[in-house]
């Protein structure tokens, strides 16, 4: 009974030593909210100060300190969060998480966020003599500082993620994401397509959008029908979001009260955005001051800019237009060249690219994307499609129409009268 006695107290010591070992190391990796640390890259002195909810204040001297600052506490607070979402944009999750991921690393690879991120960057980043360059590139490097000079994340250490900087790729690889969550057409116009195959028309009139007289009509393919692959495409896409372990951004809705019908005699605006909850948030709440300009309000992980907010001039929030910006093509493959496809009545030749996923504990796997003139082919993302199936390529105008949302988010931030908030909102596409 004794030799018993001393063997359960020995396993509560050492439980306990256990427990006592794990909660300050835990204490360890915990963000630093006070003290002083000198950084390279800043030019004058920046204070961050952090209210009883945990939102940074801000404090600069400049604009380029200031983004610098917002880098740096963002990263602190939301890193992991940052690497999950440039990871799931790019196509990259399989590399951290397993072989159950490279379907979702499929699907974006095919979507193309990755090829975006970098012609995106190089076209808009690669220099620094304008402001939104300036304050992007400064963002940046201020995520890149802290993950020299800040703590390691616990779940990087748990997941054996390895700790790399961040490229200016990486802010247009957010950017996508977010227009992914906004295009609902990926996820809706297949399952439209098969309601109308399978019931008809008739079916479908109860819910039909009031399209206008003028608009560009695309033709409704009414050729055989090959369902398998709509069947496929429908399936692969559900299959790898249930898989995805990044919230997508859909959803919101935003009104205004003019003055004059207000007690204050001042506008009230209200914008709910409709994102889904997750731990941590998808905002991230700051306050950021510098001579000349003071802004308040929420960011997304990656982006520079606040998407909803104020500044001394204005405030503005976020919601879904709901824009047809997607659309299907049932291609035409060349019996005798599977590399082309037909269009007006002529074969062409798709472009071919290869994607390397690189698989955590397994071999790397190959995928061929080809694309026609509309877009990648993406009833193969599971599998590759079949020489004799029906390919269907997506056309997505992140693909096809000059995107200038990171300056548009800048000028809005930086409004200062309604004609330049106006040309920022006017630069989302």
């Amino acid at each position: 009974m004794k030799i018993l006695k001393r063997i359960l107290i020995a396993l509560i010591a050492i439980l306990l030593i256990v427990s006592v070992g794990i909660y300050f190391y835990v204490q360890s990796t915990a963000p630093v909210y006070s003290g002083e640390q000198k950084l390279a890259g800043l030019k004058e002195a920046v204070e961050i100060n952090y209210d009883n909810y945990g939102v940074p204040h801000i404090y600069a001297q400049n604009l380029e300190d200031a983004y610098f600052g917002l880098g740096y506490a963002h990263a602190q607070d939301r890193l992991f969060q940052m690497e999950m979402l440039r990871r799931a944009a790019s196509g990259r999750l399989a590399e951290v998480l397993g072989k159950d991921l490279v379907k979702v690393d499929k699907l974006f690879r095919t979507l193309g966020i990755n090829q975006f991120g970098k012609q995106q960057a190089a076209k808009y980043l690669s220099t620094d003599t304008a402001d939104f360059q300036k304050a992007a590139l400064a963002y940046q490097k201020g995520i890149n500082a802290y993950i020299h000079n800040g703590k390691t994340p616990l779940e990087f250490t748990i997941m054996g993620i390895p700790k790399t900087d961040f490229t200016p790729e990486d802010i247009y690889h957010a950017i996508g994401f977010m227009s992914f969550g906004f295009a609902e057409g990926i996820r809706m116009d297949p399952v439209m397509d098969k309601i109308r195959t399978e019931l008809g028309e008739e079916y479908l009139k109860p819910i039909a959008v009031q399209t206008p007289k003028d608009a560009v009509r695309i033709p409704v393919f009414n050729g055989p029908v090959k369902t398998l692959a709509a069947d496929s495409l429908i399936a692969s896409i559900h299959d790898a979001l249930e898989t995805l372990p990044v919230p997508l951004w859909a959803g919101s809705n935003g009104w205004v009260v003019a003055g004059d019908r207000t007690a204050s005699g001042k506008p009230i605006l209200a914008n709910d955005t409709h994102i889904g909850f997750s731990q941590p948030a998808v905002w991230y709440e700051a306050h950021l001051e510098y001579p000349g300009f003071r802004f308040y309000g929420h960011h997304l992980a990656g982006v520079p800019f606040g998407m909803l907010g104020n500044n001394t001039f204005c405030g503005w929030g976020l919601t879904m237009f709901e824009n047809d910006d997607t659309d299907f093509y049932r291609e035409t493959l060349n019996p005798n060249n599977s590399d082309q496809v037909m269009f007006n009545g002529a074969y062409e030749a798709m472009s071919i690219r290869d994607e390397v996923i690189k698989v955590k504990g397994e071999s790397d796997v190959v995928m061929k994307i080809k694309t026609t003139r509309h877009g990648p082919i993406v009833n193969g993302i599971i599998d590759n499609v079949a020489e004799n199936n029906a390919p269907i390529a997506l056309y997505w105008t992140l693909h096809h129409i000059d995107n200038e949302a990171l300056q548009g988010a800048y000028q809005i931030n930086h409004a200062t009268n309604f004609e330049q908030a106006r040309a920022g909102v006017i630069k989302f596409t």
